[in-house]
This record gives structure tokens, C-alpha cells and sequence, in this order.
């Protein structure tokens, strides 16, 4: 045992010694360093793109209220595209073809009456210019007679109640006036009286002067003449007592024509107040 413990001792001197000398060896070289090469680092190529076919980009297509659809100028209802026909709004289906043609037959009536009567019209107005100018041309000078006495001046309410006697002045508006042959009748009004107007009698040369002629309801007149008494029938509506017999008036305002589109019988109260 001492013996065999003896030489694994001397062993075990003898390795640390050559580890010792080893190591001072390695001490002693030169250390070398080893350039590695680096290798260029290859960049991943992307995968390969899958070619696809580019298609033209489509129009958005409008929506069914946007759409532009055409409407039958005689009915005003929409055409349908496959009859070409308009669409009953009341059935929601096109026009049968019978009653279309029948539809435009009415239609075509319709316009050929519209524009007889148009037509008419304007002859009939072209006829009363022509009429009017001509009468215009012939027309009277009305001067008053110095020989007749001085007319009194008074209202429409003592005219209609006949409380003058001899030649009278009335000032108003025309209410109302119509021509009968070689008469003419006017409804004069000055805010008296009830009814609160009095008809004017014009004859002879005094329907034919230049005022008379271009006459117009609301034209502000001065009317003289004579208040005589009418019969009154008690089955008639009008039942004013007296007139007024006409021999000069006189125009101070006159009115245009067109009043007579504004004005009239038919008026509502409110318009003929105004």
C-alpha cells in the first residue's frame, strides 16, 4: 500500500510539471488571429409575385332614383323602356296600345281645338283693334252748350233720392258701364247713397268722343245733366227712382284698359272695394 501510494504521488507530480511546461509554452508563441471571411449575407428575395390581370375599373352604377328616366311629355307619367309606352300610375303597368292610340288621338283633338279657339281669338282681337282705330279716327269733340243753366252739384244719394229738380254736377267713378247701339250706360259712385250708384245715360255724339271711346271702369268722371224719374217695377231687382240724363262730362282721371281683366261683376267684394 505505502508503495503503491508512493509511486501514484511521484505520478502525480510528474503531470502538474508537464501541465506547468505546456502552459509556458502557450505563453510563449505569438498569438495569431484568424481573419474569418464573412461571407456577403444574400438579401431574401421576395416570393415571386403572381401576375394577375388588371381589369378596366367599371363605373359605379347609379342607384335606381338617380337613374334619368324618361317621361311622356303628353301624360307626364314615365316610359316604360321595353314598350315604349307610359306607365298608368294608378295600375303601375304601361298603357295598353289600343288605349295609348286612343289616349293620342284625344290628345291631338285636344290641341287642334286649343289652337282653333287661339286663333279665333286673335282674329276677334285683332278685328276689335282695327274697329277701335277706326273709331278713334271718327271720333266726336263734345263741348258743353253755354245756352244750357248752371248744373247744381250734388251726390249720389241725393240723386237717387230726387231732391233736386233742373240740371245737376255729379263727380265719381265709373263703376260699371256698357254701349247698346248709340247708347251708352254708366254706373257712376261717389261713396253716397244706397245702392251707393246711379245710372248715366249718354246718347248721341257723346258715345262718340275720344273719352267715351277709351272709357274704363274706375275712370274718375264730372257728369251734368238733367235727374229724371224711372218707372220701378216692384218685380225687378233694380229699384232705383231716378237718373241722370246726360248732355256733357267731362274725364278728370283715366284708367287703363286692363283693369277691366281685374275688375268686374264676378269680383269678390274685396277686390271691387280696392
Amino acid at each position: 500500500f505505502f508503495v503503491v501510494n508512493k509511486v501514484l504521488m511521484s505520478l502525480t507530480s510528474k503531470i502538474d510539471d508537464m501541465i506547468k511546461q505546456l502552459d509556458q509554452i502557450l505563453q510563449l508563441r505569438p498569438k495569431t488571429t484568424k481573419t474569418v471571411e464573412q461571407k456577403p449575407i444574400k438579401k431574401s428575395q421576395p416570393p415571386a409575385q403572381v401576375q394577375q390581370k388588371v381589369q378596366p375599373e367599371q363605373p359605379e352604377q347609379p342607384k335606381i332614383d338617380e337613374v334619368e328616366q324618361k317621361k311622356d311629355p303628353m301624360t307626364g307619367w314615365i316610359i316604360d323602356a321595353k314598350t315604349q309606352r307610359p306607365i298608368d300610375p294608378s295600375t303601375g303597368k304601361s298603357v295598353g296600345k289600343s288605349k295609348w292610340n286612343k289616349m293620342k288621338k284625344t290628345h291631338e283633338n285636344k290641341l287642334k281645338k286649343q289652337r282653333a279657339a287661339e286663333e279665333k281669338a286673335r282674329k276677334l282681337q285683332e278685328q276689335m283693334r282695327k274697329e277701335l282705330e277706326k273709331r278713334l279716327e271718327n271720333a266726336t269733340t263734345l263741348t258743353e252748350d253755354p245756352s244750357l243753366p248752371t248744373a247744381q252739384r250734388i251726390s249720389v244719394a241725393d240723386a237717387l233720392n230726387g231732391k233736386c229738380d233742373g240740371r245737376v254736377e255729379l263727380r265719381g267713378w265709373a263703376h260699371f258701364h256698357r254701349e247698346q247701339g248709340q247708347l251708352m250706360f254708366v254706373d257712376l259712385r261717389d261713396g253716397t247713397g244706397f245702392p251707393p250708384i246711379i245710372q248715366c245715360i249718354f246718347e248721341g255724339d257723346m258715345t262718340n268722343t275720344r273719352d267715351a271711346i277709351l272709357l274704363h271702369r274706375e275712370a274718375t268722371l264730372i257728369v251734368r245733366g238733367k235727374l229724371i224719374s224711372r218707372n220701378v217695377d216692384l218685380g225687378k231687382k233694380d229699384q232705383r227712382r231716378f237718373e241722370v240724363q246726360v248732355d256733357y262730362f267731362e274725364v278728370v282721371g283715366s284708367s287703363s284698359g286692363e283693369i277691366e281683366n281685374i275688375v268686374n261683376r264676378y269680383s269678390d267684394i274685396p277686390t271691387q272695394f280696392d
